[in-house]
């Protein structure tokens, strides 16, 4: 059976090229938006930047906008010399069982920080860390 396309049209490879097209125009759109926002929200460039900005006193944050809770559930700070993480633990079938605290020595945390950039860098993000980010209101 022959295919006989009307004058002008387009061929079913030719929809799909223009498709993918749009699909990747879309995509990088939706990244550089996403980028611009983390940008303005405070999220770091480097592992040194988040090292010294912790160490410095100040305290990094995951706000949930919208969430039933609307808060921060989830910051790292120095205190005491010792890097307080507070954040939500969970069982062993992944159901949150509430918000604790657990802490790291500035060596752990910054061995973290490191590792947070390198896997951040391989995934082609700008940002050392996607989850946390300056507290810009530093009310925590």
């Amino acid at each position: 059976m022959e295919i006989k396309y009307a004058k002008g049209s387009k061929t079913l490879e030719d929809l799909s090229k223009q498709y993918i097209e749009q699909e990747n125009t879309r995509r990088l759109k939706v990244k550089e938006e996403k980028y611009a926002r983390m940008e303005k929200e405070g999220y770091l460039h480097s592992a040194q930047e988040l090292i010294d900005y912790v160490l410095g006193g100040g305290c990094i944050v995951e706000y949930h906008f919208g969430d039933w809770y609307d808060t921060y559930s989830e910051w790292m700070k120095l205190i005491d010399g010792k890097i307080v993480h507070h954040q939500m633990f969970y069982n062993d079938i992944d159901l949150p069982i509430g918000l604790g605290e657990t802490t790291m020595t500035i060596d752990e945390f910054k061995d973290w920080a490191n590792l947070c950039e390198k896997y951040q860098k391989e995934s082609g993000s700008p940002f050392v860390n996607e989850y946390l980010h300056k507290d810009l209101e530093e009310d925590v």
